[in-house]
């Protein structure tokens, strides 16, 4: 059925071809008329696909980077949150070590 229906199919537009084509029913002349009529808008689709997908890659390496940036910054975060506790320690003792001192020398 199919092949008899490809077999009757002509182009009779005279911007697309002089006289008239006539299909003889392979799949490789329906291939060629689908690119003859539509070969620009195939070449469009690719050329959109092609650029699509690169976008998302490049998106997507974007991501995965910014993502071990924010995971370096956490770490570094609680290297500083944890440094910072040890130096109150620190200034603390240092001020009751002070105050110690001070009464020792004012009596």
């Amino acid at each position: 059925m199919l092949a008899e229906q490809l077999k009757g199919i002509t182009t009779t537009d005279t911007q697309d071809a002089p006289e008239p084509v006539k299909m003889d029913g392979s799949w490789a002349s329906l291939v060629m008329l689908v690119l003859w009529r539509f070969g620009g808008i195939v070449i469009a689709t690719a050329f959109l696909a092609y650029a699509w997908n690169d976008s998302n890659e490049t998106h997507k390496r974007q991501t995965e980077r910014l993502i071990s940036i924010l995971e370096a910054r956490s770490a570094s975060d609680s290297e500083l949150a944890r440094a910072l506790n040890q130096l109150s320690d620190v200034v603390a003792q240092l001020k009751k070590e002070a105050e110690v001192a001070h009464t020792k020398l004012a009596k």
